[in-house]
């Protein structure tokens, strides 16, 4: 989107997202870690590099304990998902395609099934990504549309705003012994705009696409 973002050290390193939408304006929301591993208590030091040369950044993390630690851009790799519909694209990574429905796979590498989907939304597709794991999942807006997705209350370090809830998603969980509450949300593409789904520390939003 053009803006400039802030890496900062951590236990391992955070991104301070520039949420600015008026030029010369700086306002930074913190998305948390980049990843789960804890590199040292305090003082890593985050620098991007470009060493492929496909001017796509990756990050180099000098580290506490001496050593240096690599992490390539998610996005230097073929896309696992691709979808398209009349409203936008979706580009996704660490994902598949599942159909949600009652008894279908929430999750790629979990026992977990949809219970409770609304009526509205049987049949859609969805970006099943992988609990626990990191997925990546992008909206590009072909015109101006509406964006859905899924989350547990549970799941922390989900970034909500700019979503609202959407009331009919009462009842909807995905379960293995006990059901694991689940909202549904949206927002409004425009566009040519961009949007990353939100991700937290457990598993994160879980893409619904219309059907074709």
């Amino acid at each position: 989107n053009g803006r400039l973002d802030l890496l900062v050290n951590s236990f391992n390193i955070n991104l301070l997202e520039n949420v600015a939408e008026t030029p010369g304006e700086f306002i930074f929301r913190d998305r948390g870690r980049i990843d789960s591993l804890r590199l040292a208590g305090h003082t890593t030091c985050p620098t991007v590099v470009n060493w492929s040369g496909n001017n796509l950044p990756d990050l180099l993390v000098g580290a506490e304990d001496g050593y240096l630690y690599f992490m390539r851009n998610p996005y230097s790799t073929p896309p696992d998902v691709e979808l398209e519909t009349a409203g936008f694209r979706v580009e996704g990574r660490h994902g598949e395609v599942g159909v949600f429905t009652d008894g279908e796979r929430a999750f790629a590498n979990r026992n977990y099934v949809w219970q409770g989907v609304p009526p509205r939304f049987k049949g859609w597709r969805f970006v099943r990504i992988h609990g626990g794991e990191r997925s990546f999942v992008r909206v590009t807006g072909r015109r101006e549309a509406t964006v859905y997705f899924a989350n547990s209350p549970a799941n922390l370090g989900v970034d909500l705003h700019g979503w609202d809830e959407v009331e009919e998603a009462d009842g909807l969980a995905y379960v293995v012994s006990q059901p694991t509450r689940t909202l549904i949300y949206r927002r409004n593409i425009r566009e040519g705009e961009t949007l990353e789904i939100p991700q937290g520390n457990w598993s994160g939003g879980i893409l619904l696409v219309p059907p074709e």
